[in-house]
């Protein structure tokens, strides 16, 4: 009986590529990526966007008035001709004096009384900055109006609080022009207290005026009268809130813009709002993939197995589905039936990929092999069985999956006589006559399952030797379909018989863990591992 001699393969890499040993992430893994987690990334940016559109409907919204006033420091022009360094300093310590002054309580405390602000509700709650209204008014109404202050201290100090916390003032560039803000819940309130802040502040200024006029003896009274005047247009600005321009021409304040009615609610902004919750979610999303596939083990790269299994890498074949078969091809012959597919483009570089790792060999007799069942193995030997015989080779395909029989049931489901029989001694190699299948490639089926739990035995015998050797003799290559590892041990048991094996690995299915198991199963003598198919891919 002719000896067969198994060899060792060096590692041949798809498409004739040499892998690195430090392979970088690329645009394209950053695309599978996403598309491989899509689903929870689209789930938690929906997510988000349901956030924002409840939290846009259940806050409250938020309305900002501002008036602008511009100070004249009234400095004395230098002699010169040239500006003094030291006059600029006075200038901007003036401006930070008088925004103090503005915010100052004795004039918080004439607009809180003149406005009545002690009886509005949104003045007698619990106060707190604008940025905690905006982000917790619509889960804890009492941040809002409509719920009295938890402590007892006096209605008007919490009412001066809120003012205070509303309240901003700030200097525009380096101009002379301060800007004093106020926001609210109502618009009109917004307006009016900001209008009345900036009367306030000008009718402090006038009386400072009045007050040195009359301290210094001034005999004009018209001048006396002129301010006066002035002082009562203040008085009716703080209670009304309303300011006519150029009304003070008097105070070292000149309002240039009055507040009026904000056209529209400062926060919440639908639009910033739904995409700051578009990317929190999106970004949830991404960081919840990138944990999932830390701790996700199964095989999705070319990379994994390379690098992580120091395994060689065949190829890789796409997802067939049911949508991609009429009604007259099935997976088993898909390749044949569909020649232009990329699943049969594939299929022929996969092929060439194994021409090549046995071109230097003896190799006449491959195993192709799976962790478990249902990841296209038995489609996979099946199609390049078929790639083989029609590229001239003489080929024969064997089914030796005796749990499922797949190949046998699809493609010779009325054969009486195959593998079993010629394993028990039932019937002879030389008598049997083999089922050929469509593209004309025989077939060694498995026509009963009555085989016995003395099977396993009898793959490993030399009966199973004998059959191959006599198949050997009138096929250039024989391809065997064989069961998958983690469920019985056929495959190991017939493994000496075979010259080399195809480890098939499904796409997001099968473990690092269960394809490192098959490939240590078989990547020692007598039978070696040719490398790794990714099937499923994209499914």
């Amino acid at each position: 009986m002719l000896q067969v001699t198994s060899q060792q393969f060096r590692p041949i890499h798809a498409r004739g590529e040499s892998a690195p040993a430090d392979q970088a992430i690329g645009a394209g893994d950053l695309v599978q990526f996403v598309v491989r987690h899509a689903r929870l990334i689209g789930l938690c940016t929906l997510i988000g966007l349901a956030v924002g559109v409840l939290y846009i409907a259940l806050s409250r919204p938020i309305y900002v008035a501002q008036t602008q006033v511009f100070f004249d420091p009234k400095r004395p022009q230098p002699a010169n001709g040239v500006t003094d360094f030291n006059l600029l300093q006075l200038d901007s310590a003036q401006l930070e004096s008088q925004m103090q002054v503005v915010k100052s309580e004795s004039i918080s405390r004439h607009v809180v009384r003149e406005l009545g602000l002690v009886s509005d509700p949104e003045f007698n709650t619990q106060p707190g900055s604008i940025a905690r209204y905006m982000l917790l008014s619509p889960w804890h109404p009492s941040l809002s109006s409509g719920e009295p202050a938890a402590d007892d201290a006096a209605p008007e100090i919490v009412a001066l609080d809120h003012f205070a916390e509303r309240l901003s003032v700030r200097r525009l560039g380096q101009s002379y022009v301060l800007e004093i803000a106020f926001w609210s819940e109502s618009p009109g309130t917004a307006a009016r207290v900001a209008n009345s802040v900036t009367a306030t502040y000008i009718r402090n200024q006038i009386l400072d005026r009045l007050d040195a006029a009359q301290r210094g003896g001034e005999i004009l009274e018209t001048r006396i009268d002129d301010l006066r005047r002035q002082l009562a247009t203040a008085e009716a600005a703080v209670r009304t809130g309303v300011i006519k321009l150029d009304s003070f021409p008097v105070a070292d304040g000149r309002v240039i813009t009055s507040a009026s009615l904000p056209r529209g609610k400062s926060w919440p902004k639908s639009a910033l709002v739904l995409t700051l919750a578009a990317l929190a979610g999106l970004l949830v999303g991404g960081i919840g993939s990138g944990v999932r596939s830390a701790v996700d083990s199964r095989v999705r790269s070319r990379q994994q197995i390379e690098n992580g299994l120091q395994a060689t890498f065949l190829g890789s074949l796409p997802f067939v589905s049911r949508a991609d078969r009429d009604k007259r091809s099935r997976r088993s012959t898909f390749a044949f039936s569909n020649p232009n597919s990329p699943f049969a483009n594939d299929l022929r570089r996969l092929k060439t990929e194994i021409d090549i790792a046995i071109s230097e060999t003896k190799v006449q007799c491959i195993g192709v092999v799976s962790a478990f069942p249902r990841e296209g193995r038995s489609t996979v030997a099946c199609n390049l069985a078929d790639a083989f015989f029609l590229a001239g080779r003489r080929v024969l395909l064997v089914d030796c999956d005796l749990r499922t029989r797949a190949l046998s049931k699809s493609l010779a489901p009325s054969c009486e006589h195959g593998l079993v029989e010629l394993l028990t001694g039932a019937a002879q190699a030389e008598d049997i006559e083999l089922p050929v299948y469509s593209s004309g490639l025989p077939l060694l089926p498995i026509a009963t399952r009555k085989h016995g739990p003395i099977f396993n035995d009898l793959l490993a015998s030399c009966r199973m030797r004998q059959i191959l050797q006599h198949f050997r003799r009138s096929y250039d290559l024989i391809l065997v379909d064989l069961p998958p590892t983690e469920l019985d041990a056929d495959a190991r048991a017939i493994s000496p018989h075979l010259d080399a094996v195809v480890v098939v690995a499904e796409f997001d299915g099968t473990s690092i863990e269960a394809l490192g198991g098959v490939i240590s199963l078989f990547d020692r003598p007598p039978a070696s591992l040719l490398g790794v198919v990714l099937n499923k891919v994209g499914k």
